[in-house]
C-alpha cells in the first residue's frame, strides 16, 4: 500500500510539473516515462489501473487528438509483463532492463504522431526529438533505481 501511495504522489508531481511550466517540459515528456517506471515497478493491476488514469488526466488536461498514447503505453506493458519469454534467464535479465526504455519511445512517438494533422518525417522528428530528449534520460534513471532497489533488496521481486 506504501508504494501505491509513493507512486501516486510521484506521477501527481510529474503531472504537475508539466501543467505548471508547459514551455520547459513538453506534454508527455515527464509523465509517460513516470507511468512507465510505475507499471515496471508494480507489476500488477493497481499499477496498471493508476497509470491509466493519470495517462487519461494528461490527456483530457492536453485535449489534442485521440489519447493513442495511453493505448499504446498500456497495451505494451501489459503484453510485456504478462508475455513469457522463449529465451534463457540471462538472455531475458538483459533484454527486460530496456523494455521500460522502448515502451516510452514507442508511447512518446504515438503521442507526436496523434498531435501531427500529416504524417510528414521532418516534422515527425522535429517534434519528437525533444520530447525523446528529455524522456529517455527519465525512463534511464526509472530503470536504473528500480534494479538498484532489487539489488539492494529494497524490492520484492516477481520472477514471471
Amino acid at each position: 500500500m506504501k508504494t501505491v501511495v509513493v507512486w501516486s504522489l510521484v506521477l501527481w508531481f510529474a503531472l504537475v510539473c508539466e501543467q505548471a511550466r508547459p514551455e520547459l517540459f513538453l506534454s508527455g515528456s515527464l509523465v509517460i516515462p513516470t507511468v512507465v517506471g510505475c507499471l515496471f515497478w508494480l507489476r500488477n493491476g493497481t499499477g496498471m489501473l493508476l497509470a491509466g488514469s493519470v495517462l487519461l488526466l494528461s490527456w483530457t488536461l492536453r485535449t489534442q487528438g485521440p489519447p493513442v498514447e495511453v493505448i499504446v503505453v498500456l497495451l505494451m506493458s501489459a503484453r510485456l509483463l504478462t508475455g513469457r519469454p522463449r529465451r534463457g534467464p540471462l538472455e531475458r535479465q538483459a533484454a527486460r532492463r530496456m523494455l521500460p526504455v522502448l515502451v516510452c519511445v514507442l508511447g512518446e512517438t504515438a503521442l507526436c504522431l496523434s498531435g501531427l494533422p500529416t504524417v510528414d518525417l521532418s516534422e515527425c522528428l522535429s517534434a519528437l526529438v525533444p520530447r525523446l530528449m528529455m524522456a529517455v534520460p527519465a525512463a534511464a534513471v526509472i530503470v536504473f533505481l528500480g534494479h538498484l532497489c532489487e539489488e539492494l533488496g529494497l524490492r520484492r521481486t516477481v520472477t514471471v
